[in-house]
């Protein structure tokens, strides 16, 4: 439901001008190479549908990684071509094929199940193949016996090879050898599927790491996803792509009391008071997202003061402790995590937000929607 009010105190803030600005400087950025925007996990928490839309312009395919969420896009009259990475079940290839919808396939009988069921649908339908080159995740293994799954696939009616690739198991690393060693197994087996004819004309390997770290192995597509966001990987020049954090995590007071010396916080009597304190009661828990290791990392902020978590975060509420801080009161704002200010976030934190949790969306400074994702 988009609408300019919510019916939850906690919510995500997302600046979309932020996210625009991103995409455009990695566009830039990979010159002529095409860009996968990748969108899974609802585009890491933020929104996969309001990051599609606002990207459009720059962005050249989509990626994700289930087949549900390619359908989210494609309700959402999203036309831009669509990847999905991950496993598809024999039951729902109809679905993928109706829709248009790219799929990964990583050994022959993925490939002649597709192709059954792009031939009822008289359709021809896109594959793109991917490579295991040392990840040891889904893929062909760098082998011979793969060369000839490949031409097997090539010889189906109703398949289209459009793309191949490999994904960069260490790119985030200081040491960057295994990254050239993949890319080099990527290139050789390209190599020997040339001497058999066989010409894919989307190749792709980098991922946001790679980008940053190796970005002469664009080839025609590049993967981005936490870049989207305003986050790096570790270990990265940060400097050759400028971008913006993009995502405020927000709450608000339900609640202000006095506990007295001795008096407990929260289950497993995770604090107890050395004085008199004066704390807050926030409608925000683990079950929205906020977790202990935010919370180690980063303090609440109420009207622009820190104020830390006490005692244990439970699964809807959290506490904090507001003692000097006179001018606080219930509906006061707290901001979890700030875009403006917050420079050690963990894109799994972002990712992790729930979808019971609002998306506010911010365009030129102001709230433009909401979306509630348990009444859409």
């Amino acid at each position: 439901m988009n609408t300019k009010t919510s019916l939850r105190p906690t919510y995500l803030e997302v600046d979309l001008d932020r996210i625009k600005y991103n995409i455009k400087n990695i566009k830039s950025y990979i010159g002529e190479s095409k860009l996968m925007a990748i969108l899974k996990a609802n585009a890491y928490g933020a929104g996969s549908v309001e990051v599609a839309r606002i990207g459009a312009e720059y962005i050249d395919y989509i990626g994700v990684a289930t087949l549900i969420e390619a359908l989210e896009l494609r309700k959402n009259k999203i036309e831009t071509d669509i990847l999905i990475l991950g496993f598809i079940e024999e039951n729902h290839i109809d679905k993928l094929v109706e829709n248009n919808i790219t799929q990964t396939i990583y050994n022959l009988d993925q490939a002649l199940k597709i192709n059954e069921e792009a031939k009822k649908q008289n359709k021809n339908a896109r594959v793109h193949i991917k490579i295991d080159t040392g990840m040891s995740r889904l893929g062909l293994q760098v082998k011979p016996e793969s060369i000839k799954t490949i031409v097997s696939i090539k010889e189906l009616e109703n398949i289209d090879i459009e793309g191949i690739f490999t994904h960069l198991m260490d790119a985030e690393n200081s040491d960057k050898i295994l990254c050239e060693i993949q890319y080099e197994r990527f290139i050789n087996f390209i190599e020997k599927l040339e001497e058999e004819n066989i010409n894919i004309p989307i190749k792709h390997i980098l991922n946001s790491g790679g980008i940053l770290s190796f970005i002469d192995y664009k080839m025609d597509l590049v993967r981005s996803g936490i870049l989207i966001h305003g986050l790096y990987p570790d270990q990265v020049d940060v400097s050759k792509i400028k971008t913006k954090f993009t995502s405020s995590l927000k709450t608000k007071v339900a609640d202000i009391k006095y506990i007295e010396d001795g008096d407990y916080v929260g289950y497993a009597r995770g604090f107890r008071a050395s004085e008199k304190m004066k704390i807050a009661v926030l409608p925000v828990g683990y079950s929205d997202g906020y977790t202990e290791e935010i919370r180690k990392l980063i303090n609440p902020k109420v009207n622009g003061v820190e104020a830390p978590v006490i005692g244990n975060i439970c699964m809807d509420q959290t506490v904090i402790d507001i003692s000097g801080l006179e001018q606080v009161k219930i509906g006061d704002i707290v901001t979890l995590i700030d875009c403006d200010e917050t420079t050690n976030v963990d894109i799994k934190w972002i990712a992790s937000i729930a979808r019971r949790v609002p998306r506010v969306y911010k365009i030129g400074g102001e709230v433009k929607y909401i979306r509630d994702y348990l009444l859409d």
